[in-house]
């Protein structure tokens, strides 16, 4: 049943931090291991502050759209600019990673 699903993860390339977080969530909800390159490369992109950069896409939808995926103009999509949901989302992930028996030194040592 999850085939597809694993499938389509198994072959994705995230583009942002964003997305590598997103994959690396989702590699670890199917018990995949996570990919290297993306996981060694999320220190790498942060900026001096310690944030990540915005690649964070949200839609805000009309109160009148229930099914967002369905509709061609289903609300304004706006850029996280301040790259608040990236950092709180590549964080959420890498602790996950540290919570999940030390996962995370075994993916970034390759």
């Amino acid at each position: 049943m999850l085939e597809p699903t694993r499938a389509a993860v198994r072959h994705y390339v995230p583009d942002g931090a964003f997305e590598t977080a997103l994959l690396l969530r989702c590699r670890l909800a199917l018990r995949f291991p996570a990919p290297h390159e993306p996981l060694r490369s999320l220190p790498d992109r942060r900026n001096g502050d310690g944030s990540w950069p915005a690649s964070a896409h949200l839609r805000l939808t009309t109160p009148v759209v229930h099914e967002p995926w369905n509709v061609v103009d289903a609300g304004t999509v706006h850029l996280d600019h301040r790259g608040i949901l990236t950092t709180a989302t590549v964080l959420g992930v890498l602790l996950s990673l540290c919570n999940d028996g030390g996962r995370v030194e075994q993916y970034a040592a390759g």
